[in-house]
């Protein structure tokens, strides 16, 4: 999957300061450096539209109380922390951009869709402002209408409904090349397993089965990471299958700075977009560490003057002056993460992504997010663009499901948990008639810069169109102050039921 420059969280928005009251909210957050913040009281604490959901789902609920009365704006700018003094040209025009957001939020909840908008850290932000949290891009695995050449030699596209002769067997490895025989997928821990039954599960959800996967939700910031972010909570979304009691937090900091990008695939690499199968791929032969041992920067080293540690191999610049650090690589006292490969599901097809969502766990998958800006709960569409869309930004798939009538991809952002519904989204999904349309810009979107521009894409927002998930993660490593070795703390990879 490639993720473009739009990946970027949080932009410098103005020289007065935007840019860093910006990651100022009221919701509990994980800070750039990977810091959870604890809630700030609010002065008020009025029924929100969430709220209103579980009660009785209504979709057409008003605006919550203090955004739509006398002195909203000033409520809304001490909540979000923003810092334009009252009379600037600034404070005028993000309170003209507030005023309108608020009128198209009433409107569009008044229709009784199926998901609500509601006022975020967004609600301000010009279009342009909002296009640079998106970091996409697609890996060069095409839909089927645009077939590129592969970029990557390793990584194994499984395709459960293949009867291939040299398809691989029960037990045989897999996540390096070739795919499982139908009524296998490729497992957890990177050999073929068993999994004939997930066309049965009405529901899964991992979030609710990994600890604390619901509270540590990473805000980009001011980077366009979204890629490395997603990549590295796949990975310990796994590693957390092993022991349900613990969570192991992978920081996504070595794959930003180290993960070469050479042909510009979702952007020019680290803050500027790069692709979750990249990361694979370098995490596949490097070790990555806890975001504890490694912070989190939300900042591209190439912009900063910092050098890195980076493993020499790891870069496709060329640069010889890497003796610098900037990286904390250099412990051995510390726990290590590795990977043995990866898996591309096949292209815009819902069932490979429900059976691995049931039989390995989450995925990371790409998907259209340009109208996501506003969303505060329900199930999301993306209405009349599904049929022209470029597919902008990678997040976690953590499941499925089914409220009343309507189904849906249960997905984990990068946007902090003052989004949507405390940091998660659910998708509309389309069980065996899934929409496709066209990707008119595959190379802004997703695309690498010698690729088509013009493929087709499927799912509700484009989803289908790329996803891959990891295998074989395990604990490569721990020395403690006690000198315990935890060596191989393999994934579990049993089928879920």
């Amino acid at each position: 999957m490639v993720l473009t420059r739009s990946c970027f969280l949080f932009l410098v928005m103005t020289q007065s300061g935007v840019e860093a009251s910006m990651l100022e909210t009221n919701s509990a957050q994980i800070s750039a450096t990977g810091r959870i913040s604890p809630a700030k009281p609010h002065s008020y604490a009025p029924k929100t539209m969430r709220d209103a959901r579980e009660k009785d789902d209504d979709t057409s609920v008003l605006l919550e109380d203090p955004w739509t009365g006398p002195g909203a704006f000033s409520r809304f700018k001490q909540k979000y922390g923003r810092t334009y003094p009252d009379g600037s040209e600034e404070h005028d025009m993000r309170e003209s951009l507030f005023n309108q957001r608020i009128a198209e939020m009433k409107a569009h909840n008044a229709r009784g869709e199926s998901w609500r908008k509601g006022v975020n850290q967004f609600t301000d932000w010009t279009a342009e402002e909002r296009q640079k949290l998106l970091g996409y891009r697609r890996s060069p695995q095409r839909s089927e209408e645009v077939v590129a050449a592969s970029l990557l030699d390793e990584g194994s596209t499984m395709n459960s409904t293949s009867h291939h002769k040299t398809c691989l067997k029960k037990s045989d490895t897999c996540g390096k090349s070739g795919h499982c025989c139908s009524g296998l997928a490729c497992g957890a821990k990177g050999s073929c397993t068993a999994c004939a039954h997930y066309s049965k599960r009405q529901s899964v959800d991992w979030s609710q089965h990994i600890k604390d996967a619901t509270s540590h939700i990473v805000d980009q910031g001011s980077c366009g990471s979204c890629w490395a972010i997603a990549a590295a909570g796949a990975i310990e979304a796994q590693l957390a299958q092993q022991d349900p009691t613990r969570y192991v937090r992978v920081s996504p900091e070595e794959i930003l700075q180290c993960s070469p990008n050479p042909r510009h695939c979702g952007g020019d690499g680290g803050c500027q977009g790069s692709t979750p199968e990249l990361a694979f791929a370098w995490a596949q032969k490097n070790k990555l560490s806890r975001i504890e041992d490694q912070p989190y920067s939300a900042r591209d080293l190439a912009q900063t003057g910092k050098k890195s540690l980076c493993p020499r191999s790891s870069h496709s610049s060329g640069d010889d002056d890497m003796s610098s650090s900037y990286l904390d690589t250099d412990s051995e006292a510390r726990t290590k993460i590795t990977i043995n490969g990866y898996v591309r599901l096949p292209t815009n097809k819902g069932e490979a992504l429900m059976q691995a969502l049931v039989c390995v766990g989450p995925v990371v998958v790409a998907a259209a997010a340009s109208s996501w800006f506003g969303y505060s709960g329900g199930v999301l569409t993306c209405g009349k663009d599904s049929g022209s869309l470029t597919v902008d930004h990678a997040i976690l798939m953590v499941g499925f499901g089914k409220h009343r009538h309507e189904h849906y991809w249960k997905i984990r952002n990068s946007w902090g948990t003052d989004f949507g519904e405390d940091g998660f989204i659910r998708l509309r999904r389309h069980p065996g008639n899934e929409p496709c349309g066209k990707d008119l810009d595959m190379q802004k979107g997703v695309g690498c810069q010698d690729e088509p521009k013009v493929g087709t894409v499927c799912g509700e927002c484009g989803v289908l169109s790329d996803t891959a998930y990891p295998v074989g993660a395990k604990i490569a490593a721990v020395a403690s102050s006690k000198g315990t070795d935890d060596d191989s703390l393999e994934d579990s990879g049993e089928d879920s039921d």
